[in-house]
């Protein structure tokens, strides 16, 4: 019994530990040289993402810098929580990766000592084939597991906002169609009141035909015979 539930109880550690997502390494292009990076997945859209990333730094007294498209630059500052790593240049980029109905994000993380990547574009005589030898800091690992909380708290304001305008979606359709319904309802009166005035005015017509079928019918009673033609 006691070998069971230590099997039970080994199991169950593997697989919660097999739910945990991990920072890996991987290698990224930056103004046309590639560096080593971070690479850590989120199950957000990464709007989503961008969006925590930059208020997170921003909290933190961190501006971005202008930087190659569609990546987020921050020069000679502290990453937020770990400031005993010391000052840092930090490059972001956040891309997309499947459907709608599963959308998830990978965040590339570029953490060097100041000042070690040029902000020029490199040219391509320059490139090196294999990534540049650059001391990639450990503090970017922390940074990017420490940003699932701020994450998961903008897809809840997000859900939530998506809800509350579906909910208020449907109540201006409800509305519309009680509008309707009294629309419908004074049309339905005003049908009744003349199909009423018709029913009036059908009694006065039948009268009326009666009367002036009464007076052809006189007529045809006064009408003399026709006298004999002679032969």
């Amino acid at each position: 019994m006691k070998n069971l539930l230590l099997t039970v109880a080994v199991l169950a550690g593997l697989v919660a530990g097999a739910q945990v997502k991990t920072v890996g390494q991987d290698i990224v292009e930056y103004n046309g040289q590639k560096y080593p990076c971070h690479v850590y997945e989120y199950a957000n859209a990464s709007g989503l993402v961008e969006d925590a990333i930059k208020e997170r730094m921003m909290r933190a007294g961190n501006k971005t810098t202008k930087g190659a498209r569609n990546w987020l630059v921050y020069k000679n500052v502290l990453l937020p929580g770990i400031t005993e790593a010391g000052l840092s240049d930090v490059y972001i980029k956040v891309e997309e990766q499947g459907k709608k109905d599963n959308v998830k994000s990978t965040v590339y993380l570029i953490t060097t000592k100041p000042n070690e990547i040029s902000d020029e574009r490199v040219k391509k005589a320059d490139r090196s084939n294999s990534a540049v030898n650059i001391a990639l800091l450990p503090s970017g690992v922390p940074f990017l597991t420490s940003m699932n909380e701020l994450v998961s708290s903008k897809q809840f304001d997000a859900d939530l906002k998506a809800q509350e305008d579906a909910a208020a979606k449907e109540e201006k359709r409800l509305v519309e169609l009680k509008d309707d319904q009294r629309k419908l309802e004074k049309r339905i009166k005003e049908l009744q009141d003349e199909l009423a005035e018709n029913a009036k005015a059908q009694e006065r017509q039948v009268q009326i035909v009666a009367t002036e079928k009464a007076k052809a019918d006189a007529m045809k009673a006064t009408k003399k015979a026709p006298l004999p033609t002679a032969n």
